[in-house]
């Protein structure tokens, strides 16, 4: 009979009590424990690397043992929780244990955005390791976990690398906090997110994201403070949602990480909501290409979307995210808040250039051209924005908006899919 190893009890905590089955249990000796069960009621596919067997290598019998599992979640359309932690592949193996590698990397990109694969990184996690790992849609990491590229291990701190979405204080929060994407996202692309009261206790985010979402069900993802977007998981109304909320000038860095999480929710048919107050993109270098690659995202993106103006959208920001480009479904502004096809300030010189010449005062002119010519107001009587509200009416809102979306569907051109340039 297999031996019960540590990994056979991280493999049962994963799941619901009493719904796991363990795969191949009879198996001695293989690097890797591997089953499946339910959690909160979610059918789901787990795998969790034996660190206690030869470090965790990988070889073929432990790769042909991960490719059963990925077959069975193809088959099924179920999600699947990989715990990753091993010193490396068999040396033994030479070239053969490369190519196990390789099959599972073919394996999860066939499935990437068919069934929603999340990596909790709980100790090393080098090299082809880390690539196979990195093909998952969410990387959960614990805080002393190892994760690099480079064989001498180098920048393998995941509170710095910035290699993990979610850093977690140790291995069961990141389980948890796992566990609790699984609930939030649909099981695969053909189906819904199921309805809840909250994902879980999952921490908030310090921005809206947490004063419009259900209470406690905010997951957030890539939480630094060095980008001006927040991204997140969240629920309103009890349904699934993603919600970006951006605020302050746009860097080239933020672009990357709405556009990943953007790509995401549109895989699984997930809604996405935008929070704007910008004064737009940060003219540095390689921001047009950025500009360009986001405003592509959310124009390529057929999943519902919703923009909220809660503050300041200028320009091409405004472009990116309300425009026709957009492909917004419904454009909301909080009352107060300030849209404009260019800084308002500098507008307001050229608009009102003479004026200034003959000495009226610029804050006073500013003001008349802010509740004139930028106000959410004027924008709505254009039909740039469809409605008006509070910032208490904003939860109310979304959801009234999010149950006429639910059912969006688009057919797109027969294409593979569109080109940008990086």
């Amino acid at each position: 009979m297999a031996m019960e190893y540590a990994a056979n009890g991280i493999l049962k905590g994963i799941f619901d009590e009493g719904s796991f089955t363990e795969l191949d249990k009879l198996m001695e000796n293989c690097e890797v424990v591997t089953g499946y069960g339910s959690i909160s009621g979610c059918p789901c596919y787990a795998f969790v690397q034996n660190v206690e067997i030869n470090g965790g290598a990988m070889g073929e019998k432990q790769a042909a043992k991960l490719v059963r599992l990925y077959e069975l979640a193809e088959k099924t359309g179920c999600p699947i929780i990989g715990v990753y932690d091993s010193n490396g592949g068999h040396i033994d193996e030479g070239l053969g244990a490369m190519q196990s590698y390789s099959k599972l990397i073919a394996k999860a990109d066939r499935l990437s955005g068919v069934i929603p694969q999340i990596a909790v990184i709980k100790g090393a996690c080098g090299a082809s390791s880390a690539i196979w790992a990195l093909c998952a849609d969410v990387v959960i990491a614990a805080k002393d976990a190892k994760l690099f590229l480079d064989k001498s291990g180098k920048d393998s701190n995941v509170t710095e690398n910035g290699n993990a979405q979610i850093i977690a204080e140790n291995l069961d929060e990141a389980i948890e906090t796992a566990k609790n994407l699984i609930v939030a996202l649909p099981s695969n692309n053909l189906s819904a997110a199921p309805i809840a009261d909250a994902v879980g206790n999952a921490c908030d985010c310090d921005c809206i994201i947490a004063k419009i979402a259900d209470s406690g069900s905010v997951i957030p993802l890539n939480k630094n403070k060095e980008y001006s977007a927040k991204t997140a998981f969240a629920r309103i109304g009890g349904m699934s949602v993603g919600m970006v909320a951006v605020d302050g000038t746009i860097k080239s860095k933020d672009c990357k990480k709405i556009i990943s999480f953007v790509g995401l929710c549109d895989a699984f048919s997930i809604p996405v909501i935008t929070f704007v107050n910008t004064d737009g993109y940060c003219d540095c270098c390689g921001a047009l290409k950025s500009a360009a690659a986001l405003t592509k995202a959310y124009a390529d993106a057929t999943t519902a979307k919703i923009c909220v103006i809660n503050g300041k959208a200028f320009g091409p920001a405004f472009l990116t995210f309300a425009g026709n480009a957009s492909g917004a479904d419904e454009v909301i502004a909080v009352k107060g808040s300030v849209i404009s096809p260019m800084d308002p300030e500098a507008a307001m010189n050229i608009v009102y250039n003479k004026r200034i010449l003959d000495g009226e005062d610029k804050k006073a002119l500013l003001d008349e051209y802010i509740a004139n010519e930028a106000s959410a107001e004027k924008a709505a009587m254009g039909g740039y924005v469809g409605d008006i509200v509070t910032e208490d009416e904003i939860a109310a809102k979304l959801t009234i908006t999010l149950d006429m979306l639910i059912s969006k569907r688009v057919s797109t051109l027969d294409k593979k899919h569109a080109v940008t340039i990086l």
